[in-house]
């Protein structure tokens, strides 16, 4: 779909684009949730045909769904997936999904997982003393600078903090225990017995030293601005940041291990 059609579809205010004007909603204007449903109906026209069923995530209603038929999208949406096109249900809740598909095996033992994971108990209590532990257990580490290749560098990965420091390092890592979240996406059978994999996200305050170049130049000169000093300052100070772990778990809930995948600022 070209951005000249969805250029025209906005013009004419037609879903998933918001309606403007006296008494309309305020928000943002549907060019994301436009692009949503380029993508899906792009995806219809090359996997499925009219025997297969289309069944759309959203709790947007509003903007997706004409106003009597909130269990498919839009008539004009529809339009879209051709002459051979799938039935389209909308689906609210990822909840909602899970209901319809096929029970694997390993279901069950994910399912109670993740309540086990969300929930005042043993489990979350052995989570979080987890995450503390490993939190604890970074402090200390070099992180890659803006100097250095990541694909090269050894330290921990906090590019996306965009760290004005050279040399810097992790003095210490404090998380926040009620901020651990946890979504358990599946098993790992290569163990015995199988772990359950799960990615958490927790919140913390780091603290961080490093380094700050100063450099004074003269600018009197006719071509170039010549180097006359160059100092180099010990800096340090505290970001609030959001830790992102792979974490492995056993049947009972033990943590496993802990993987830092990345670090980015808290919102």
């Amino acid at each position: 779909m070209s951005h000249e059609e969805m250029l025209g579809r906005a013009l004419r205010e037609e879903k998933p684009f918001r309606i403007k004007g006296e008494g309309a909603k305020k928000g943002p204007d549907g060019y994301r949730d436009m692009l949503i449903w380029a993508s899906v109906a792009e995806y219809s026209g090359t996997h499925l045909d009219g025997s297969d069923t289309l069944i759309m995530v959203t709790d947007n209603h509003t903007d997706f769904c004409d106003d009597r038929e909130p269990g498919t999208v839009a008539a004009i949406l529809r339009a879209d997936l051709g002459d051979a096109a799938p039935a389209v249900q909308r689906l609210a809740r990822l909840h909602d999904l899970a209901q319809l598909l096929p029970v694997q095996p390993q279901d069950g033992a994910e399912i109670n997982m993740q309540d086990s994971l969300a929930a005042a108990g043993p489990v979350r209590a052995g989570l979080i003393e987890a995450v503390q532990q490993e939190c604890e257990g970074l402090a200390g580490r070099e992180i890659a600078d803006i100097y250095t290749d990541e694909h090269f560098g050894t330290g921990l990965d906090f590019d996306e903090l965009h760290l004005p420091l050279e040399n810097p390092r992790l003095r210490w890592l404090e998380a926040e225990p009620q901020t651990v979240q946890a979504a358990v996406y599946g098993t790992d059978p290569d163990y015995e017995p199988p772990m359950i994999l799960a990615r958490v996200i927790v919140t913390a305050e780091a603290d961080i030293e490093g380094y700050i170049r100063v450099s004074d130049y003269d600018e009197t000169l006719d071509f170039s601005a010549s180097l006359i000093n160059d100092h180099m300052f010990e800096a340090e100070g505290s970001r609030l940041v959001v830790l992102h772990f792979n974490a492995l778990i056993d049947p009972v809930g033990t943590v496993a291990s802990l993987d830092l995948e990345r670090v980015v600022p808290a919102t």
